[in-house]
Formats: C-alpha cells, sequence, structure tokens
C-alpha cells in the first residue's frame, strides 16, 4: 500500500491534526481500518492549561497511544534532518501550523500541525490528512509534491516511524477499563471541576473560545469510538453514535456562541447546562449499557 492510498482510507474527519497522521501510518503499515483502534479506549482527563482545564491529549501522550493501540512506533531525529533525501521512508512531522501553506491557519494561528514526508521519484511529497472546518476555510486531505526550499525551515520536530505489533489490551479489557474509569469517583470529581471552571470563568469570551476547540475535541473521540465499537461490538455501535451526535450537537452550539460573544452579543443560555449533562452521562453508565451487556455475554 502507498501512503497515499492509506491516506484515502482514514476517516480523517474522526481525528486532530496531530493524530491524523498517525493514522495515516497505522493503515500504511497494518492495513486499512488499523486506524480505528485509537477509538477503543475513551477518558476524561483534563489538565490545566493557562488557567483553564483541557482535554487535549499532550503530544507525547499521542504518541505513546500510537505505539501501543496503532503499532506505530517512532522516534525523533536530530533537527537539522534533512525532509528531502532521507532514505528511511515516511517521515512524521510536526510544525507550527501557522507557517504551512496548505492548511487554512497559514499566517493566521499557532498551532501545532503534522504531516507526512516522502520522496516520489525524486520529488518531496507532503501529505497531511487533516479535515476540518475552520473559521478560514476548510482543511481537507492534500498531497503536495513541494520544492526542496519549500520544505526547508518548516519542520519543529521530525521523527522517523516504523511499524510494530500493538500491545493494547483485547476489546473486552478495552471496554472494562473504559467503564471503571467512567464509574470512577475522580471521573465524576473532575467533571464537576471542570464543568465549573467553564462556567464561573471571569472572561466568558476566552472561557468559550477554549471550549468551543474542548466541545469539538470531545466530539470527534465520542465518534472515533462508535466506529471501534462497530468492529468489535456492534450491538453497542448504535447507541454510542447518538451519544457523539449529541456532543458534535454541542460544539457547533458552542461556535455559534464564540461567534456571538466576538460581536459583542449575548451567548445563547444553556451551554453549560448541556456541557455537564453530556459529561455526567457519560459517568452514568448509560453510555456503557449495551457494550457492559456485551462484555459480560461473551466473558460467560
Amino acid at each position: 500500500m502507498t501512503p497515499e492510498r492509506a491516506m484515502a482510507g482514514v476517516a480523517a474527519e474522526l481525528f486532530d491534526c496531530v493524530l491524523v497522521n498517525l493514522a495515516v501510518l497505522a493503515d500504511l503499515h497494518h492495513g486499512p481500518g488499523a486506524h480505528r483502534a485509537l477509538g477503543g479506549p475513551l477518558r476524561f482527563r483534563p489538565r490545566r492549561v493557562d488557567g483553564l482545564p483541557t482535554v487535549e491529549p499532550t503530544t507525547s501522550h499521542r504518541l505513546d497511544a500510537a505505539r501501543t493501540h496503532l503499532g506505530v512506533a517512532a522516534e525523533e531525529l536530530p533537527g537539522d534532518t534533512d525532509l528531502t533525501d532521507d532514505p528511511r521512508g515516511v517521515l512524521y512531522v510536526l510544525a507550527d501550523a501557522h507557517e504551512l501553506p496548505w492548511v487554512p491557519y497559514y499566517q493566521r494561528q499557532h498551532m501545532e500541525h503534522s504531516f507526512l514526508v516522502h520522496v516520489d521519484n525524486g520529488v518531496p511529497v507532503v501529505l497531511d490528512a487533516y479535515h476540518n472546518d475552520t473559521p478560514w476555510g476548510a482543511a481537507r486531505p492534500v498531497r503536495l509534491p513541494l520544492p526542496v526550499d519549500a520544505l526547508r525551515g518548516l519542520a519543529v520536530r521530525v521523527f522517523r516511524t516504523w511499524p510494530r505489533e500493538p500491545s493494547g489490551p483485547s476489546p473486552d479489557r478495552v471496554l472494562a477499563a473504559n467503564a471503571e474509569h467512567f464509574r470512577s469517583a475522580e471521573t465524576r470529581a473532575a467533571v464537576e471541576s471542570y464543568t465549573l471552571a467553564y462556567r464561573h470563568h471571569p472572561d466568558q469570551l476566552a472561557a468559550v473560545t477554549a471550549l468551543a476547540l474542548e466541545t469539538w475535541l470531545l466530539a470527534r473521540s465520542h465518534a472515533l469510538h462508535a466506529r471501534w465499537l462497530d468492529d468489535h461490538r456492534p450491538e453497542g455501535a448504535a447507541r454510542a453514535a447518538e451519544d457523539a451526535r449529541r456532543w458534535s450537537d454541542l460544539a457547533e452550539r458552542a461556535y455559534i456562541a464564540l461567534r456571538r460573544l466576538q460581536r459583542g452579543r449575548q451567548a445563547p443560555p444553556g451551554l453549560h447546562d448541556r456541557l455537564a449533562e453530556l459529561l455526567r452521562a457519560d459517568t452514568t453508565g448509560s453510555l456503557w449499557e449495551a457494550q457492559w451487556t456485551s462484555t459480560a455475554s461473551k466473558s460467560s
């Protein structure tokens, strides 16, 4: 399989801009659909960044997840690695989206972004599977031959990647761990702390700006989980897909609220209430009911 064919088969709309190209590598190394393995584990572990909690994982966590669940190992190379003449196959690159001319964030927003580079018949080619609708236009998967000079200076971190056997637990163990996590007192406390932080933040424009990203990430993680369930526990996939749709609706509401605040208007009511409702639903067991039943029946 070529990197281009692998990229075409990935459900790119379910991943953020750092994970999506690791998903491409998973399918490249292990075959079509391998990328969906990342949807098995579902967690709510916010961390504090600039005063507000975020569910966005660190790059280190993403790379660890790719190694464990996707079977993609990565080794960081020296900063002066030549992206245009490397015999080691497909390179995974992290850079500042502000400097990447093929994404809508170019010259508009600083954020970490990934892409792949491989040499095809002597020509360096960028592959980027990112799929998202941004305030500045649509980002869609691209294959972009670039002149050597255009690639130099774009990379911040470069990784050699190679396939390895995924070491993640079995589907039964994944589901049991998910259920244990969401039923725990620690997760329930994290949910309450998270919702209160956004509800009572003194700068609601800043809070809703962050919440627009948060709900987008949560919607994607739930949608990817539903896709994974369709592979392993199809009897639970429909319920999970409905939960993902509710998260997607909330992400849309958060974006509308943000646009209103940016125009100096009041945000529509109910955004924080709906956030709390969906997060608490994850901890009540309703999300896991069909999955628990399935796991128990298969184990008996």
